[in-house]
C-alpha cells in the first residue's frame, strides 16, 4: 500500500550516502525490478567543504558530443551510471556500456566486468545480483572477468567490485562499487518485470 508521500515520478535515488548503502540497496533493488526505471546514485551527503567531499561518488557515461549538462542527464536518465566508494566498476556488452534499460540484452549476454582503483587499494571480490538476491561471488585477481548472464525469465543483474580490507589511512570504510542496472531478455521480446509492478 502507498503512502500519500510516495512519488511515482523520480528518475534517481540515493542507494550509496555518506558511505552507507545497507539500508538503501534492498529497496532501489526491488523498485529497479518491479519495473520502476530508476537511476542508484553514490553521494556523499557533504554539507560543507570539510564533511568528506568525494569519497562516494556516481560515474555516469555520457555522449561527448553533446552539451555536458545535457549529456550527464541523459545518462543518469538511462541508468548508465555506477556508484563508487573508492573503485570504479565498468560493466560492458560487446565494448558498450551495458546498463541501463536502453540497454536491454537478448541472453545469453556476455558481460565484461573491470574495476579501476589506485594500487594502495584492495579488490579481491565480485558480487553478482540478480534481481533483489545475490546470486554469486566470483574473485576478483586484477583482469577482466567475461561473465554470462542467463536466465529462465527476464531479470535485471547488478555487479558489485568490493573487499573486507580498509581504505584506510586514506579513508576508514572499505571499497565497494555497485554497477547500474544490467536488463536480461530471456526470450527476445523485450524485458518486462515478473513481479508485481509498483503502483499508487
Amino acid at each position: 500500500v502507498m503512502s500519500s508521500h510516495y512519488a511515482s515520478d523520480f528518475q534517481a535515488m540515493e542507494v550509496l550516502n555518506d558511505g552507507e548503502y545497507d539500508e538503501y540497496l534492498p529497496y532501489y533493488l526491488d523498485l529497479v525490478s518491479r519495473g520502476v526505471s530508476v537511476s542508484p546514485m553514490g553521494v556523499s551527503d557533504s554539507h560543507g567543504h570539510a564533511s568528506g567531499v568525494g569519497e562516494n561518488k556516481t560515474y555516469v557515461s555520457i555522449e561527448t558530443s553533446k552539451p555536458l549538462s545535457d549529456a550527464v542527464v541523459e545518462g543518469v536518465f538511462n541508468q548508465r551510471v555506477s556508484l563508487s566508494r573508492g573503485p570504479l566498476i565498468l560493466v560492458k556488452n560487446e565494448n558498450n556500456w551495458a546498463t541501463g534499460r536502453s540497454s536491454t540484452i537478448l541472453q545469453p549476454a556476455n558481460i565484461e566486468i573491470d574495476v579501476k582503483y589506485p594500487s594502495w587499494m584492495t579488490i579481491d571480490t565480485i558480487e553478482v545480483w540478480k534481481d533483489t538476491e545475490k546470486f554469486e561471488e566470483i574473485p576478483w585477481e586484477g583482469q577482466m572477468i567475461q561473465y554470462s548472464c542467463e536466465s529462465d525469465e527476464d531479470a535485471i543483474f547488478h555487479f558489485v567490485a568490493r573487499s573486507d580490507v580498509s581504505m584506510s589511512p586514506v579513508y576508514s570504510k572499505t571499497p565497494w562499487s555497485l554497477s547500474g542496472p544490467v536488463y536480461i531478455d530471456a526470450d527476445g521480446n523485450g524485458w518486462s518485470t515478473t513481479k508485481n509492478p509498483v503502483s499508487p
